[in-house]
C-alpha cells in the first residue's frame, strides 16, 4: 500500500479505548468493532473534530503495543472507567486510505489512515526493533 500524502501532526491528546495488542497477531477488526464502536458516545462526548484515531505506544515487550482507538481529545477532557487520555507527539505521518468499511460500523466512509513514521520523543520509541510503524491516525 503506497501513502496518498505525508502531513505534519503536531503533539496533542488522545482520548479512547486502549488494549495491549501483539503486533503479529492482532484482529484489528475486532478490536474496532467489539472494543472501540461500543465505547464511540463516550469518546465523542470527550473527544473533538471527525477523526478516529489509533496510535501504537511501545512497551517493554518487543511486539507488544499498547494500541488506542479515539480521537484528538478536548482539553478540559477526562477520562473515564474504561478510556485513556494519552499524550501523543508531533510527528510526520504518511496518510493511507483506510481498507474499513461501512459495513463494520465504521461511521466515517472516507475515512484515512496515516502511519507516523519516526519517533519524536525518546519516551515514544519504535515498538519493534523491527522498525514497526508506531501510531496510526485515523480520518
Amino acid at each position: 500500500m503506497q501513502p496518498v500524502k505525508f502531513v505534519d501532526v503536531p503533539a496533542g491528546r488522545v482520548v479512547g479505548v486502549q488494549r495491549r495488542v501483539e503486533l503479529q497477531t492482532a484482529d484489528w477488526s475486532g478490536l474496532w468493532d467489539n472494543d472501540y464502536m461500543p465505547r464511540m458516545a463516550d469518546v465523542d462526548a470527550r473527544g473533538e473534530g471527525d477523526p478516529c484515531c489509533g496510535y501504537y505506544f511501545g512497551t517493554d515487550v518487543e511486539g507488544v503495543v499498547d494500541f488506542v482507538m479515539g480521537k484528538p481529545a478536548r482539553a478540559d477532557a477526562q477520562a473515564c472507567e474504561g478510556l485513556v487520555i494519552r499524550d501523543a507527539p508531533a510527528a510526520h505521518y504518511a496518510v493511507f486510505e483506510c481498507g474499513m468499511s461501512s459495513a463494520s460500523g465504521c461511521p466515517r466512509r472516507a475515512c484515512r489512515r496515516t502511519r507516523r513514521r519516526r519517533a519524536s520523543s525518546p519516551s515514544d520509541r519504535d515498538v519493534t526493533r523491527a522498525r514497526s510503524p508506531s501510531s496510526f491516525r485515523y480520518r
